[in-house]
């Protein structure tokens, strides 16, 4: 599924944003969360307005690969999913 070209409302009742604390050092004010990989910079930052009434001054995104690697039966696998991972600046 890709992003729509044209604007549109933002309604989002199954998707899930998850807080993780992060091994690194972070900025002060900021959080990470594990965000559905098909939503955008500004969508993120609408959600984050819209339901939390959280003013994000800024937002990058990463997305993680999995991992592919060959059984010893010569299959290829996934070791782990795509995660999404949103580093959001606040006030």
């Amino acid at each position: 599924m890709s992003p729509p070209k044209a604007p549109r409302n933002l309604f989002f009742p199954w998707f899930n944003f998850v807080v993780k604390k992060s091994g690194k050092w972070l900025e002060p004010h900021t959080l990470k969360f594990i965000v559905p990989v098909h939503l955008t910079k500004p969508e993120i930052r609408e959600y984050l307005r819209t339901v939390y009434k959280a003013k994000a001054i800024k937002v990058n995104t990463m997305i993680k690969a999995p991992n592919v690697r060959q059984g010893p039966s010569g299959i290829y696998f996934h070791s782990t999913i795509t995660q999404k991972r949103a580093f959001v600046r606040f006030e």
